[in-house]
């Protein structure tokens, strides 16, 4: 097994491929895959990782999840997590256990209770965009989009607007102690991480016992599932923190994915006028079909809407790789990996160009074109206008008689965003429901514009981030 670069600079030692891996992921990983393969070594910080680039591995790998892998996470996140989701890390029954749980509140049914929110927030953040006199900045205002979702939807937590900025703050406090050393030092990013969750606990305590305290529906993920187990369990209770860990779990979640995939979508769809008029004619199909109300029929029936979903989150997703630990001796692309090895799982990397449906020669042919792999590195070393003019083709993921042109482009032969297999992310038909019913009303009554096309910007580091620029910038007008 190749091991990558070596060095006995201290720093390097320390930190190992990281910094590099932090100057464009996709360039970093390519450049691997020419001189070692789709299966390698390289070092994230101390931790010898072993990267896995080949669409169908990944896949195959993650239908045995919990079997022949385990959930692994950073030492930070590791830290500041709790005993129980820790746990729920390491130990694959334990998370089986944690997902029953959490399961209900993103059935069907809980879907049709939180349908109506869902609406109401979006509709509410579509037109103040709209009223505002300045064109808003989606770097900013998805993130404000996101954090509405999440606090509403998953814990219901009505943030006051005095107190959001607050609360962001412990979130983002949180965000980055994740990633941070786990030095619980005064002033350290960590400890204010740490301050900072001890902080949300209180909060998220204070919506559990209003919860308690109310007759209401319980409209939220997280209160759903905590009254479903107390009715599978005979009114057993969980422990106040074990549901407050949880609650925050949700929010942490949530927030990333919301925030990432709807703002993409936006972003991309304000590129895209071609794109708005499809989704447009989709909509007046709906309506014609199921009436003006935004039922979970409704929502279900926008194959299209869903496609622009899927193709924004391939572009450029809340989550591009996963990190497992082995938990027994494998062979890996034909390479043998001890069981306990920590396995990179380059989901971004293996949707756009290792998967044979998008690209029939896969990596081995890219590998066998040095100039054609040398190219590719560049223009994926982040995405751009110039490669959404080339990629975004949403009807990639419709069924050839779904609509005109689907059989003109290549297809896909799966998402892997949410993972796969046994453990696939429950919050996917949340998130789902959120960014249609978004696209939805943005289709019906809006318009969306960029103010500096050309100037759109994806910086990919395992998850994307859109970039604070002028090409972020979107007018938002009502039809």
């Amino acid at each position: 097994m190749p091991e990558g670069k070596h060095s006995w600079n201290p720093l390097q030692l320390l930190l190992g491929d990281f910094p590099e891996l932090q100057q464009g992921e996709v360039p970093f990983l390519l450049e691997r895959l020419r001189l070692f393969g789709p299966v390698f070594k390289w070092k994230f910080a101390t931790d010898t990782v072993v990267a896995v680039l080949e669409y169908d591995t990944i896949k195959s790998l993650l239908q045995h999840d919990g079997t022949v892998m385990s959930f692994w996470a950073p030492p930070g996140l590791q830290a500041i997590g709790s005993e129980a989701g820790n746990k729920a890390m390491a130990d694959p029954s334990a998370r089986m256990v944690q997902r029953k749980t959490l399961a209900p509140g993103f059935s069907r049914q809980a879907l049709r209770q939180v349908l109506g929110k869902v609406e109401a927030i979006a509709a509410s953040h579509l037109a103040q965009w709209s009223a505002a006199e300045d064109p808003i900045d989606l770097a900013v205002e998805g993130r404000q989009l996101a954090f509405d979702f999440s606090t509403q939807l998953l814990v219901n937590f009505d943030v006051p607007e005095q107190q959001r900025a607050a609360v962001k703050a412990k979130l983002d406090a949180m965000f980055k102690a994740m990633m941070a050393p786990p030095l619980n030092l005064p002033g350290t990013t960590f400890r204010k991480g740490i301050e900072a969750k001890a902080a949300l606990l209180a909060d998220i305590k204070e919506v559990i016992r209003q919860a308690d305290a109310s007759s209401g529906d319980g409209a939220s993920a997280f209160e759903l599932s905590l009254k479903s187990h107390r009715a599978n369990q005979g009114g057993a209770e969980l422990s106040e923190d074990t549901i407050a860990e949880s609650g925050i779990s949700l929010l942490l979640a949530g927030t990333d994915t919301s925030g990432g995939g709807a703002t993409a979508a936006l972003a991309m769809l304000a590129q895209a006028p071609e794109v708005m008029q499809r989704l447009r004619q989709e909509q007046q199909q709906v309506i014609a079909q199921h009436g003006p109300g935004l039922s979970l029929a409704a929502v279900d029936s926008m194959t299209y809407a869903e496609a622009v979903v899927k193709e924004a989150l391939r572009l450029a997703p809340p989550a591009g790789a996963m990190m497992r630990r082995t938990l027994l001796d494998l062979q890996i692309g034909g390479k043998f990996i001890p069981a306990g090895s920590l396995l990179y799982l380059s989901t971004f990397v293996g949707s756009n160009f290792a998967d044979t449906q998008l690209s029939p020669s896969g990596l081995a042919g890219l590998t066998q074109r040095p100039a054609d792999l040398a190219a590719a590195a560049s223009a994926w070393s982040h995405v751009d206008h110039s490669l959404l003019q080339q990629q975004f083709k949403p009807e990639r993921w419709l069924k050839k008689s779904e609509g005109d042109g689907a059989s003109n482009v290549r297809g896909s032969s799966g998402l892997l965003t949410f993972g796969s297999g046994p453990h696939v992310c429950l919050g996917m038909s949340l998130f789902m429901v959120e960014a249609k019913v978004l696209l939805a009303l943005l289709a019906r009554e809006y318009d969306i514009a960029a103010v500096a096309p050309e100037e759109l910007r994806f910086e990919q580091l395992v998850a994307a981030q859109l970039v604070g620029n002028a090409g972020s910038v979107v007018r938002v007008a009502k039809l």
